[in-house]
C-alpha cells in the first residue's frame, strides 16, 4: 500500500541520517584520538632526549685500583 510506502521511505531517511550523524561523530573522534596520538608520541621523544642527555651527562667514578700483587 501506499501508505506503507510512505513511511519506509522516511523511516529509511531517518536512520540513514541518524547513522550519518553517528559516524561524523566516530570520525570527528577518531580525529582527536589521532591528534592526541601524535602529541604523546612527540612528548614521549623529548622526554627520551632529556633523559638521555642527562645519562650522557653522567660520569661514573675512575677508580685507580692497581693491582699491587700481579708479579707475586
Amino acid at each position: 500500500t501506499t501508505w506503507n510506502r510512505i513511511m519506509v521511505n522516511i523511516l529509511r531517511k531517518f536512520i540513514n541520517a541518524a547513522i550519518f550523524d553517528y559516524i561524523a561523530e566516530l570520525e570527528s573522534r577518531i580525529d582527536v584520538l589521532e591528534m592526541e596520538n601524535t602529541n604523546m608520541c612527540n612528548e614521549l621523544y623529548e622526554m627520551e632526549n632529556r633523559l638521555q642527555a642527562k645519562i650522557d651527562k653522567i660520569k661514573p667514578v675512575v677508580y685507580n685500583i692497581v693491582n699491587k700483587d700481579r708479579n707475586v
